[in-house]
This record gives structure tokens, sequence and C-alpha cells, in this order.
């Protein structure tokens, strides 16, 4: 599948020109652009994108339309969390998206009052919604990006408390990465109006749209923490941090469910436009995994880890099934 190069060049202007919309007449600005452009895939505003079009036959992503704020909001605070992840005091990371990570290039009191004001930013775009669900709105986002969702997801992360268990490492996959993922897709619906459509119907598809997320958030974490393993050098960190290591059979078993939930969601929701962005993820991953499968399975023997290649072998066929399966509707 081709990846839709319009709808990404749309979203990127938009955040363009909500972020500098923002942005103090300083030098420092320059650091507020580089944190955030150019992003990476824009999979959280993709899938804002995806909701709008899947709920709503008229929709157009116009630059001051609720959905372009919405893309914004959820790419700025993801920009946050990644500022603030990478600092010495958090996961101490150099690197971010092949550059040099914001402390590194600013030096650390700025990247903390970068990650402040972005932080900021983004929930003044979210205000700015001209919804009436507004309150509704800054309520869900406040109460699962906050102290009870993303943040003490960090929280679990840096207490070292997600090591304690798989329900623990559960539990911490689900608040860091999974809540403002169900945040794009929750939010983008109920910012469709459709007069006609019954207040239980616009509870039972949320409902949905929420084990969506959940379920997608989970899926993104475990691969990405297994493309991790397709380097042939990984830091320490990684060793002691990486689930395949620690939890790999329940991992696997994880994924596997978290693949097949997604599918079904989608297919009762009929979300055709958010099966094309999860499919062109899904291949990107695919095709990491299988570039890098002499890599993970090299660090699996290297870690004592026989049990988990088995494990990589029915995830590496799921993945391709979900490709060939979702790319042939």
């Amino acid at each position: 599948m081709i990846e839709n190069t319009e709808i990404y060049s749309k979203i990127l202007g938009n955040l363009e020109i909500h972020l500098n919309r923002a942005l103090p007449n300083h030098p420092i600005r320059g650091a507020y652009n580089y944190c955030v452009l150019p992003p990476g895939k824009l999979f959280r505003p993709k899938l804002v994108y995806a909701m709008a079009s899947d709920f709503s036959k008229k929709f157009k992503l116009e630059t001051d339309c609720d959905h372009a704020l919405l893309c914004s909001f959820v790419e700025i605070h993801h920009a946050y969390t990644l500022v603030h992840d990478d600092l010495p005091c958090m996961d101490d990371d150099d690197m971010r998206r092949n550059k040099p990570s914001a402390h590194k290039a600013f030096g650390e009191w700025k990247a903390v009052l970068i990650g402040d004001g972005l932080l900021n930013i983004s929930y003044e775009l979210l205000s700015k919604l001209k919804t009436r669900n507004l309150g509704l709105i800054i309520k869900l986002a406040s109460r699962c990006l906050g102290p009870k969702g993303l943040i003490q997801g960090q929280v679990l992360d840096l207490g070292h408390q997600m090591l304690d268990s798989f329900s623990s490492l559960r539990k911490t996959h689900e608040y860091k990465t999974a809540r403002l993922i169900q945040i794009s897709l929750l939010l983008s619906y109920l910012l469709v109006e459709n007069p006609k459509e019954s207040l239980l119907s616009r509870y039972r598809v949320s409902i949905e749209l929420l084990k969506l997320g959940k379920y997608l958030g989970l899926t993104f974490q475990f691969l990405d923490d297994l493309s991790e393993l397709t380097s042939l050098e990984i830091s320490q960190h990684e060793k002691n941090i990486n689930p395949w290591f620690s939890h790999s059979n329940k991992v696997s078993l994880e994924l596997m469910k978290g693949l097949e939930k997604i599918n079904e969601i989608a297919e009762r929701l009929d979300l055709l436009q958010f099966k094309k962005v999860y499919t062109q993820y899904i291949i990107k991953v695919t095709s990491k995994v299988l570039d890098g499968k002499d890599n993970i399975e090299r660090n699996f023997e290297l870690h004592q880890k026989e049990t988990a290649k088995g494990s990589l072998i029915p995830i590496v066929r799921l993945l391709q099934r979900v490709s060939q399966g979702n790319n042939a509707t």
C-alpha cells in the first residue's frame, strides 16, 4: 500500500502553522521547531484523520478546523513527552530521530522549558476547538494524559515498578503509550457532528474506540520493543528493560491477542481509513522485523532466551497475514 503523502503533507503544514503561531519572537523559537519538526511518522495525527474520515462523509482537514487543531494537539503533546523522556534525569538518551536530543542540542535547562512550553501549547490548541463538547474533551484529555494517565506511566517506568511483573509492565504501557492513542481516536470521533446518532450509540462506539486504542497502544509498544532488537548492538538499559528478554512468551501472546482484537473492532465499526493507516504501520514494522530477524535471534541467544526465538515465528506470520489481509481490502 502506498502511503498517502497528501494527508501527511496537510497534517505537517497545519502543524507548522499552529506551532509557530504559539511561539515567542525570540531565538528560542528555533529550539521549539527543532524538537517538533520534522516529525516522525505522524502516526497519532493520522489516527485523528482516520476517525474523522471514517465517521464523517464531508470531512476536510482545513487549517483551523477542529480536527486539524486536534491533529496538532496530539503531535505537539507527543513531542513534549519525548523531550522530557530524553532528559538525563529520565531515560538519558543522546539521540532522537537521528539527531541530538533537545538537552544535547540546547542544554538541559532549555530542554526542560521547551518540554514545558510544548505541553502548554498543546492545551492552548485544544482550547481553540469550537465544538460544543469542548468541556468533555478537555476533561478526557487531562485525565488520560495527566497524573492518572500518561504521566503515571512515566512514574511506573522511571520508578522501575514496571519491572515487577508482566501485569505491571502491561499497565505501564497502557498509561504511557496507549492513553495518547486512545485520545487520538476518541476525541476525533467526539468532534464529528451527527445529529441522527443516538446517545446510546455514541456511548457504545466510544467504548469500542477506547478498547481499540488500548490494544493498538500495547501492540505499538511491544512491536517497538521488538524492533529495538534488530540492532546488532543494544544498550545495557535496553537489555534491562526490554520485555522480550524477561517475558517473551507472555509478550508474544499479548501481541497476537492485540493484533486480532484490533482487526475485530475495525471490522465491526467498518473503519476503512483506520485500517489503511494501521496497515501502513504494520507493513513497515514487518519489514523491519524481517530485515533484522537474524539480529533479533542473535540477541535472544546472547541473553539465553532460546524460547523467545520460537515465539518470534508466529508473530512474524501473523504480522504478514495482517498486512496482506488488510492490504487486500
